[in-house]
């Protein structure tokens, strides 16, 4: 998935319930969501905690779905916050940059 630009909880919350739906009727149990950046919309203008938002529907949408085993990797958009902010918005298996806002990650 690409470009979400969540913003606040309260608009977004049901909209990616149905996203979550839509990939649980094709694929109830995938291997790996890839997210390619753009989760927010900051810009670098401080709404770094946004990111927290993105992570909480996510979380709760596993959860709702049972996809709380699935693999998460997420990368950093031009519209994403601060590195620090990015870092701190998701767990740290989701987003494991080892500086510079990238990572690599080998199937095993």
């Amino acid at each position: 998935m690409s470009d979400v630009h969540v913003g606040d909880y309260e608009n977004n919350s049901k909209k990616y319930e149905s996203f979550f739906d839509t990939i649980g009727s094709i694929f109830p149990k995938p291997d790996a969501i890839l997210s390619n950046g753009d989760m927010i919309n900051d810009n670098w203008n401080g709404k770094g905690l946004d990111h927290k938002i993105v992570s909480r529907i996510f979380q709760e949408n596993f959860a709702r779905k049972g996809m709380t085993d699935t693999q998460v990797l997420m990368s950093y958009g031009n519209h994403d916050a601060y590195l620090d902010d990015v870092r701190a918005g998701y767990p740290k298996e989701w987003f494991p940059d080892s500086g510079g806002g990238y990572y690599e990650s080998q199937q095993q």
